[in-house]
């Protein structure tokens, strides 16, 4: 938008961040239902997998995010404070078991979830209560193998030496 007035050249005013934030927030979020609404839609047809991520920041912020995949598209469905709840698997089951409520219980076809203990023993005991398929991360389960293979000292010396290197270079850049 604005690169648009820029482009129409002098006496073409940018809107206001009163306009930005009420009347062009409106229609940017009624645009992202309408997609969302139409994703929803592929649910019932396609089926879909819920994807669990769970975060924890340097200030001991918790999140479990939860997205929604089907046919090509990915959207976010909501995210969980967990900071002040322990994730055991109970507490881990019952955020998947609302989502699933939320997502329609005969979309679901797939749970992918982190490979910690309590995410695996809910996605289990989901496997068990509901006709689905629970799937550890790929992209996690490398992340482990990686950091498992950093750890032996041959590698972890190895590794050193390019930090090493790599801050030299970074430290004499001319």
């Amino acid at each position: 938008m604005i690169f648009g007035a820029q482009q129409a050249g002098m006496g073409i005013e940018p809107p206001s961040p009163y306009e930005i934030k009420s009347k062009y927030l409106e229609i940017e979020y009624k645009d992202m239902e309408d997609y969302v609404n139409l994703q929803r839609e592929k649910w019932e047809t396609y089926g879909c997998t819920i994807m669990c991520d769970g975060w924890t920041g340097p200030t001991k912020l918790s999140i479990i995010n939860f997205m929604v995949y089907s046919k090509g598209s990915t959207i976010f469905l909501k995210s969980v404070d967990a900071s002040e709840k322990i994730k055991d698997n109970k507490y881990i089951y019952g955020l998947l078991k609302d989502v699933i409520k939320e997502v329609g219980e005969a979309n679901v076809v797939q749970i992918v979830t982190e490979n910690g203990s309590a995410f695996v023993k809910a996605g289990k005991l989901l496997m068990k209560k509901y006709n689905l398929y629970w799937t550890p991360c790929a992209a996690h389960c490398i992340d482990l193998m990686f950091e498992d293979i950093g750890k032996r000292d041959s590698v972890a010396q190895l590794i050193g030496n390019g930090r090493k290197i790599t801050n030299f270079i970074y430290n004499h850049v001319f």
